[in-house]
């Protein structure tokens, strides 16, 4: 489907992004509740070893938009059946050391538990399933509720978390709970494998060249973290084509209908950070409408959204009634690709541009 008149400013941005090399696949959409007004899916869903064309089929690893588009959400879901509560410390949920009782579910959504951004769970000696005791071992980089640390392993341990709670895998929840209802027919967790065919391995675009293997990784999760936690983890391992996230894109827009309630949406976009270094809902990036991220294209007007590092990002703004998605491959050339590193900034000033001529 090629975009109106009125999206010419987006569709020649994301050209010119492939046609210099800063990514070797796009799949992008913007839209409102009701219509699609733009979506383009152009280049290469893996370029080594084999030249595949990315296409409408073709799922893309969501790498940290997982973390809203699953571990939230579930998260959100049992605080609905009174499993979970924001307010409560995870030492009701699970064993933890001292230092670590002061910890809400709500600081893991928030990113303000204190937990350090990242390190590699398989440099440690514990086997897989013991992540979240290695992840409470580590002592915390930071006093909970005082600051914004994004963190991947407060997110792997909220994850094993709302596993011990409903007694089921995050990948069943997610599927059950979230994709299925959305009618999110290709989204899961380990695409060539558990309830994927290993058939559709063809139709997931390929990632980094992973050093261990000296292959590019294609249909495991990218996150190294993920992928030695068997691909299921509350940080990553989502993937999704282009149509099925047009379809959570526009359950968002009509704030979590067929999901959620009202009242959990609203907490969801709170900002629960108001006067610390960021501004974060419930597993969401925000844009408040007070002075906050002054140099982004999104700046004050309400929206949220999150990014995923293989170059993903979904944005939702409920004010103007719009969603913009942008998934990308990007690490397939390398992660440190200098080439227009600031391609979703661009993507997003374009659209929001076009969408000016609409709504002017």
């Amino acid at each position: 489907m090629e975009s109106i008149p009125a999206f010419i400013q987006t569709g020649q941005m994301l050209r010119q992004a492939l046609s210099v090399g800063a990514f070797p696949s796009y799949a992008a959409a913007v839209g409102t509740h009701e219509s699609i007004l733009f979506k383009r899916i152009e280049g290469d869903a893996a370029v080594w070893p084999v030249r595949r064309p990315a296409g409408e089929s073709t799922r893309y690893d969501l790498t940290s938009l997982s973390k809203w588009l699953a571990t939230t959400l579930v998260a959100l879901r049992l605080i609905d059946q009174g499993k979970l509560d924001l307010d409560h410390s995870i030492n009701r949920y699970m064993d933890v050391p001292n230092d670590k009782t002061a910890v809400t579910i709500r600081h893991l959504l928030c990113h303000t538990a204190g937990f350090e951004a990242h390190f590699m769970l398989r440099n440690g000696i514990a086997p897989p399933q013991d992540a979240a005791k290695e992840i409470l071992s580590q002592p915390l980089a930071g006093r909970p509720g005082q600051q914004v640390i994004y963190s991947c392993m407060g997110f792997i341990l909220l994850g094993r978390l709302l596993e011990q709670i409903s007694g089921r895998q995050l990948d069943q929840l997610a599927h059950e709970w979230i994709f299925q209802p959305l009618g999110m027919t290709g989204t899961g967790y380990r695409p060539i494998s558990g309830s994927f065919s290993k058939s559709t391995a063809g139709s997931v675009a390929a990632t980094e060249l992973d050093p261990l293997s000296g292959h590019h990784i294609c249909g495991q999760v990218h996150d190294e973290n993920a992928r030695f936690l068997g691909g299921v983890s509350g940080n990553a391992g989502v993937f999704a084509p282009l149509s099925d996230l047009i379809l959570i894109a526009r359950c968002m827009l009509n704030r979590g209908q067929g999901l959620i309630t009202p009242e959990l949406f609203d907490l969801m976009i709170m900002n629960w950070t108001e006067g610390l270094n960021q501004a974060r809902g419930l597993g969401v990036v925000l844009w408040p409408k007070e002075a906050h991220n002054a140099d982004h294209p999104f700046y004050r007007t309400g929206a949220f959204g999150h990014t995923g590092f293989t170059g993903t990002s979904m944005v939702i703004s409920p004010e103007q009634g719009f969603y913009f998605i942008l998934l990308t491959n990007r690490v397939h050339f390398g992660r440190n690709l200098p080439i227009m590193p600031d391609y979703r900034t661009r993507f997003h000033e374009a659209a929001l541009n076009d969408v000016k001529t609409l709504h002017p």
